[in-house]
């Protein structure tokens, strides 16, 4: 399948299927049951898929299916009127609209948790919103991406960040999540530098982790 074509039906779900219509628990088993369900092959994305599933399909192509699937299914506080009017959007700049379903498809098959495509889709949906521009979310999915899933769910849990591990430290930083504010004029070791959150990081728990 062409990646150009799978990029544009990627951007025509995110107009043409509303998943509030759907409840968690049936999303849960239409994505267990991918190839059957039709609700599942309603999807844009999907059908564009549906023909290799007939056949034989990689385990990894398995994977990107359910996270993209899982990305849209988090969506779900988008309203009508905000889904028309991104998908005005688009439509005035489709050199624009293939950027964005190329760098989400990037994104989503990079994933390295099943868990992060709703991160991700908090973040695009305040992008599609209109809440931050489209720079701000591609920080946000990379730094989600870069990060070990339960660091991400540490980081939104402690709020003063002197528990946090030295690896879960070193992640936070180089995902651009946190920073260092300041070291100890006598260096003992690493656990005595002070960190502070970014910009970056503020956003992630503005927009990210809210259900």
């Amino acid at each position: 399948m062409e990646s150009n074509e799978l990029a544009s039906t990627l951007v025509d779900s995110l107009t043409e299927f509303d998943p509030a219509q759907i409840t968690p628990e049936l999303a849960e088993l239409a994505l267990d049951h991918i190839l059957d369900d039709g609700i599942i092959k309603d999807i844009p994305v999907v059908r564009s898929f549906y023909a290799v599933y007939k056949t034989t399909v990689s385990l990894r192509d398995r994977a990107l299916i359910k996270k993209i699937t899982r990305f849209l299914f988090s969506l779900n506080k988008i309203t009508s009127k905000e889904r028309t009017d991104f998908k005005e959007k688009m439509a005035k700049d489709i050199k624009f609209k293939k950027k964005v379903g190329e760098h989400l498809l990037l994104i989503l098959d990079r994933l390295d948790d099943m868990d992060k495509p709703h991160l991700v889709a908090n973040a695009f949906g305040a992008f599609e919103k209109g809440l931050i521009g489209y720079e701000e979310f591609q920080r946000l999915a990379s730094a989600i991406d870069k990060t070990f899933f339960p660091d991400l769910i540490t980081f939104n849990a402690n709020k003063d960040y002197k528990p946090l591990s030295s690896n879960t430290i070193l992640s936070l930083v180089n995902s651009g999540i946190l920073e260092l504010e300041a070291m100890p004029s006598i260096k003992i070791s690493a656990k005595n530098n002070k960190f502070k959150i970014t910009e970056l990081g503020t956003l992630l728990l503005d927009y990210c982790f809210k259900e």
